[in-house]
């Protein structure tokens, strides 16, 4: 029989009409429902085919929207309480999971277990890789009730694994615009308005410096070389352009290798350099600062919580302009860092997945002085892994240049032959050890066939008792699908 505070025969022949549709529960407390969708799917289908009106239909549904029903949803035709549905917390104390399908969004999934959007987005708060409702990834496992989040599957206890994510998601795509690449004394000279912007979300010009009074300062020639590139913007408005601070010899020079320290030292001297960006961002029309994580400079222990709080005043003063960071891809300089921290302050952070080797090999304690590719997935895949548990937004570095090594015995080819040095500088680098992809270019057109090493993803050559490792167009995208799938945010150029 079916259980109802009101009777007519009318009701109960339609009642049995749509007998389909409803769970009958035994309980006196709980209401007869019908299911949204089998087959009615408006809240005036249901009500009158229940044999209700409107305000009987009210009544027994408070607080329903009857504009926003989801297919599957339970609502009563009578009075009671509607079951619930909603999962509870695993006797360990995680909470019950569900793994996305394709074709699913947030409402769907929380009607499916009697829950609210609102409440899957507090339930996954701490779900490692929880993107939001907004970003939901088919396969991704998410809680639908309280508790601790899913554990990451790993295959023992000391080794955490990658993520997996759809190639078909929208990434970063950036570059670094370096300013001395319009005045290269070898004439090979690139120009903002020479590049095809088209494919690049984000682009940093490299570099602004720091003067002795704590102030954001651009070299005199770089000037209209950022403007030009900011125009850019009008016929490219998916593109961001970011002011990278620092570069090599700045950071590692006297004397100006210690300004890092001191800009980031007090509040004071935080607030007077973060000062002198916001209004540099506003003079050039800039999107936001990249501000690198010094790493090589002996610097001071109070640097690591210092750099934290810094980019924490920094995200106060720009709540709304990109913030990034590049940071190290090794452990050695990443233990340096209060990753989990900075990361809640920054857009993104860029991972210098390039340089793991190069001619200072020969000098690093434990390690042999022998060739080795220095854009090697397997050291990408390495250092993917040191961040993974911090679920950080991440744009993995590809490298635009080769590194050079002068070889102990000009017959021996390939990785793993002993090496003196850096090979001889190029034209263009004009720094022994490296050469720009322009020189690597010009030496393969020569007739020289690159070597692909399979299990790097890199290519190298013999140049005239030097061999050079380096990427092609092919490994960059082995490199591009290897980021997509792991859940980096993006992948970045330099």
């Amino acid at each position: 029989m079916f259980s109802t505070s009101r009777s007519e025969p009318s009701r109960i022949l339609a009642l049995f009409v749509i007998a389909s549709t409803l769970s009958i529960s035994v309980f006196g407390a709980a209401c007869t429902t019908a299911t949204v969708g089998q087959p009615f799917s408006t809240c005036f289908d249901i009500y009158t085919n229940a044999g209700l009106t409107a305000a009987q239909f009210a009544a027994d549904n408070p607080g329903l929207d009857c504009s926003r029903l989801q297919l599957g949803q339970k609502v009563c035709i009578s009075s009671g309480t509607l079951p619930s549905n909603t999962p509870s917390p695993s006797p360990n104390g995680t909470c019950a999971e569900y793994t996305v399908v394709s074709g699913d969004f947030c409402a769907a999934i929380a009607t499916k277990f009697g829950i609210t959007v609102d409440q899957i987005e507090a339930f996954n708060a701490k779900t490692f890789q929880w993107k939001g409702c907004s970003a939901l990834q088919v396969g991704f496992t998410m809680c639908v009730s309280p508790g601790n989040p899913p554990p990451i599957s790993i295959s023992n206890c000391f080794a955490p694994t990658l993520p997996s994510c759809s190639t078909s998601r929208s990434m970063r795509k950036v570059a670094y615009y370096a300013g001395f690449g319009d005045r290269r004394p070898c004439g090979i000279n690139i120009a903002p308005d020479d590049i095809d912007w088209t494919p690049y979300t984000h682009v940093h010009f490299a570099f602004a410096t720091i003067t002795q009074g704590l102030q954001i300062q651009l070299d005199d020639a770089d000037v209209p070389l950022l403007k030009r590139l900011v125009a850019q913007k009008g016929n490219h408005p998916q593109l961001k352009v970011i002011i990278a601070v620092g570069g090599w010899d700045f950071s590692e020079s006297q004397p100006t290798r210690d300004l890092f320290s001191l800009v980031i030292s007090s509040a004071p001297n935080r607030n007077t350099f973060i000062t002198s960006v916001a209004s540099f961002l506003s003079e050039f029309g800039v999107d936001g600062i990249e501000y690198p994580g010094a790493i090589e400079r002996n610097a001071p222990a109070t640097d690591t919580p210092n750099l934290t709080a810094f980019f924490k005043d920094l995200r106060t003063a720009l709540p709304t302009q990109i913030i990034s960071c590049a940071a190290p891809a090794g452990y050695w300089f990443l233990q340096g860092f209060e990753i989990n921290k900075i990361t809640s302050s920054v857009s993104y952070i860029n991972m210098m997945s390039y340089d793991y080797h190069g001619q200072w090999d020969t000098n690093v304690a434990g390690q042999d002085p022998v060739t080795n590719p220095h854009t090697s997935i397997l050291d990408m895949r390495d250092s993917a892994l040191l961040y993974v548990r911090a679920g950080i937004d991440l744009s993995m570095g590809l490298a635009f240049y080769a590194r050079t090594y002068q070889l102990a015995n000009s017959g021996c080819k390939g990785y793993g032959c002993t090496m003196v040095g850096g090979g001889a500088p190029g034209p263009c680098s004009a720094a022994a050890g490296i050469l720009t992809q322009f020189e690597v270019d010009a030496l393969v057109k020569t007739g020289i066939t690159p070597t692909l090493d399979i299990a790097s993803e890199t290519y190298w050559f013999d140049n005239q008792g030097s061999l050079v490792t380096f990427d092609q167009s092919d490994t960059w995208a082995a490199k591009s699908q290897f980021a997509a799938t792991t859940c980096f945010g993006g992948t970045f150029i330099w």
